[in-house]
């Protein structure tokens, strides 16, 4: 079991004097016994330790936190959205100062970034002063079994935890970080933040990256959050996120948090959404004209992203498919054709068929 597994370690190898800027490839001998077989997904992990690490005999590489045990951590977001990565810090000292070091790609000087913890006296060094957190607003949770606009039956568990932490999901940082403040960190693409850790104890917290405005969909950078002692000299720990810029479009195509995908003959709706992204569809869709289908399943995906109709479900369906109107505007006209239309074999006969013999 991870991170069991890694230890002791499989090879080593003692390289290497680099000037700054320098890079090297190191090459170990690997065991023919440890290669993995065809077809596995292994993960491996590498440590690096710098001369002045001391690391204790046994130890995992993140019980001494390492540097070079940077993780690196991928999320899609569309311009204008952000992302929370929740951080913990292992201070073993009784010195609480400490700096935090935000790098940013050099071509996004301006990249919002902020720190996010739940009190004032983490910023205590800090200038300007941190704020509240700033979020959008909470997307309202129905009862047990209430219907979303356009159907869906699954009720909503309210004390779900987990997941990305996005500004989609509002209800979700609130639970991890509740009554927050967050300081914004100044332009430029290398920027200290001085920190108050907690004494001989872990310090949580929250790096917050949005995805610019202007940015286009394809657009990658890479944002550094780097933790270095009091003195500012020895860097002990980091982290790095990737920001990939996806469009509205690949997001719902790509079923952003969907679950399942169901087929009925519903009555009154041609699909629906579930709060926790079930998705159904009725299958007489088929008989409708391709575009007309389209638009019913785009519609339930967008649903994934904004649960009720108000304006901002509108400005994103209408950013993944322009003209929707038209769609919407053939089913008033000729959806009851649809409903009214009766196969020869019934659909629940051709269900029952499917199903297994008790």
């Amino acid at each position: 079991m991870y991170p069991g597994d890694f230890l002791p370690c499989v090879a080593a190898r003692a390289e290497f004097d680099l000037a700054g800027g320098d890079t090297r490839i190191v090459s170990a001998r690997w065991p023919r016994d440890r290669v993995p077989a065809p077809g596995t997904h292994p993960c491996l992990l590498v440590a690096v330790l710098a001369r002045g690490d001391h690391p204790t005999a046994g130890a995992h590489v993140w019980e001494h936190a390492n540097l070079a045990q940077k993780n690196l951590t991928v999320v899609d977001l569309v311009p204008g959205e952000f992302f929370i990565l929740p951080v913990v810090i292992q201070n073993l000292r009784v010195e609480t100062k400490a700096v935090l070091e935000v790098w940013r790609d050099p071509e996004l000087p301006d990249t919002y970034v902020s720190l996010v913890h739940r009190t004032k006296a983490f910023f205590a060094s800090s200038r300007p002063r941190p704020r509240p957190l700033q979020l959008p607003p909470p997307r309202p949770e129905p009862e047990p079994d209430q219907l979303m606009d356009c159907g869906g039956v699954e009720p909503w568990r309210t004390d779900r935890v987990g997941g990305v932490l996005t500004s989609r999901h509002p209800d979700r940082i609130l639970r991890r970080f509740p009554q927050a403040v967050e300081l914004r960190v100044g332009p430029g693409d290398r920027v200290r933040v001085p920190v108050a850790l907690a004494s001989e104890a872990p310090t949580g917290f929250g790096l917050k990256i949005a995805a610019p405005e202007h940015a286009e969909p394809g657009t990658r950078f890479t944002t550094h959050l780097v933790h270095r002692q009091a003195g500012g000299k020895r860097l002990v720990g980091g982290v790095a996120v990737q920001v990939r810029v996806r469009a509205p479009t690949q997001l719902a195509e790509d079923g952003a948090d969907f679950r399942s995908v169901a087929i009925r003959d519903p009555r009154t709706r041609w699909g629906s959404c579930s709060r926790r992204g079930n998705l159904s569809f009725s299958w007489r869709l088929l008989l409708a004209p391709a575009d007309v289908l389209h638009y019913v399943v785009v519609h339930e995906l967008c649903h994934l992203r904004e649960p009720s109709h108000q304006k901002a479900f509108w400005r994103l369906l209408g950013s993944v498919q322009p003209g929707w109107q038209r769609e919407l505007r053939w089913l008033r006209e000729h959806g009851q054709e649809l409903h009214d239309y009766r196969p020869e074999v019934p659909v629940e006969s051709l269900e029952r068929r499917r199903s297994p013999a008790p």
